[in-house]
């Protein structure tokens, strides 16, 4: 390594990726507090290829490391890895956890009750094949796993997906419904909404889908909207400047790979409550999507459909499996986790906001729901600042 006050940085990345432009703004954000880190181009600009960042001759590298001659290169240069494609632990990185994605996306999708689930398989890397086998995992025992089916992944020749249709219209005809589908990757998710359309099967009353990612901008024009479990590029980004300083510092550390866990599911029409036939059940979820923030308890929750409170509770607990009391308090939690993940609320004003009296019944209910303390999974994303 050369000597050097200042540090040549290039940033390899492609062209359109939502995903890789929040990691591009981790990247950004740590290198202003780095004066002696300079880019080799601006990361606001399209896209730097692998190739060019070789050419550059930069003193370090963050990249998505996805062929075996790649990883050569990374193992005697500093050179940082983002991608999930290899993720080989002997090689500095930081990448999404997919073990977390896919036990977020099996809760969410458990939750819906619905009698059989499966798995849309991304191919491109390991990553696909961890995420099902972590989903699967995930699952409650009773529900019936119907057959998954593994697709050419994201990075996959587009003649290899028009090969693909005809399996992937097969398997969609075949699967049993009503019910839920983890696609590992959105590219995937959006492209069986689609044939979901084209094929007449009603989204979400006969199929449900739920992605990995923010949808590309094309999703924005979809009537349907994919309900995703959205990564966290900003904090993948910071992670993976932050290790490389070290390597360029020549500071002995244990080569490690962080993974940064997701944020909660983000819920869309394709996993919506719009299924649910019952009109009065309807109303009560309609509520508690809208106007969860003001629902002090059940009893603000039943105030204006006409029914008695207990006729209300049985016909709830028929169709969700679950009390009006339970559901409002698993939305609580999540509407909970995801204040503790994106902002810096204390956990007494999330209380408040959320109809608790203080953070110590939030903290109770929290830890019955989720297996560990607000302040433990605040800490998670807290960590990798």
């Amino acid at each position: 390594m050369r000597k050097t006050s200042t540090y040549r940085i290039a940033f390899v990345s492609d062209p359109g990726s939502a995903y890789i432009r929040n990691v591009a703004e981790g990247v950004a954000e740590f290198g202003q507090t780095e004066p002696e880190w300079e880019f080799v181009h601006h990361l606001g600009s399209p896209f730097l290829s692998w190739d060019q960042a070789l050419a550059s001759q930069a003193d370090g590298m963050i990249a998505p490391l996805r062929k075996s001659s790649q990883l050569a290169f990374a193992r005697s240069h500093p050179v940082v890895n983002y991608s999930g494609c290899l993720a080989p632990l002997h090689i500095a990185g930081a990448i999404s956890d997919d073990k977390k994605i896919s036990q977020e996306a099996a809760a969410h999708l458990a939750s819906l009750k619905l009698p059989q689930l499966s798995c849309l398989i991304d191919r491109s890397g390991p990553m696909g094949s961890l995420r099902e086998h972590a989903f699967k995992n995930a699952l409650p025992a009773e529900l019936y796993y119907a057959p998954p089916l593994a697709f050419p992944g994201q990075f996959a020749e587009k003649h290899s997906w028009k090969r693909m249709l005809p399996r992937l219209r097969k398997w969609l005809l075949d699967l049993p419904k009503p019910i839920a589908v983890f696609a590992t990757h959105n590219n995937l998710a959006a492209l069986l909404l689609d044939l979901c359309v084209q094929e007449g099967i009603a989204i979400p009353e006969e199929l449900c889908i739920l992605g990995v990612g923010q949808d590309s901008a094309a999703g924005a024009f979809r009537s349907i909207q994919l309900s995703h479990v959205p990564l966290n590029g900003k904090a993948v980004g910071h992670a993976a400047a932050k290790q490389l300083q070290r390597l360029l510092l020549g500071k002995d550390l244990p080569v490690t790979c962080i993974q940064v866990p997701p944020f909660p599911t983000r819920v869309e029409q394709s996993t919506s409550y719009a299924r649910v036939q019952d009109p009065l059940v309807r109303m009560a979820l309609e509520k508690l999507e809208t106007q969860l923030e003001t629902l002090r308890d059940v009893s603000d929750l039943h105030q204006g459909i006409p029914i008695s409170r207990r006729g209300f509770e049985i016909r709830f607990r028929q169709v969700l499996g679950r009390s009006p009391y339970e559901e409002l308090q698993r939305l609580r939690i999540e509407r909970s986790k995801e204040l503790l993940a994106r902002t810096r609320l204390p956990l007494q004003e999330i209380a408040q906001r959320l109809g608790w009296t203080d953070g110590r019944h939030l903290s109770v209910a929290f830890r019955k729901h989720s297996g560990q303390s607000p302040s433990a999974y605040r800490n998670q994303f807290d960590e990798l600042d």
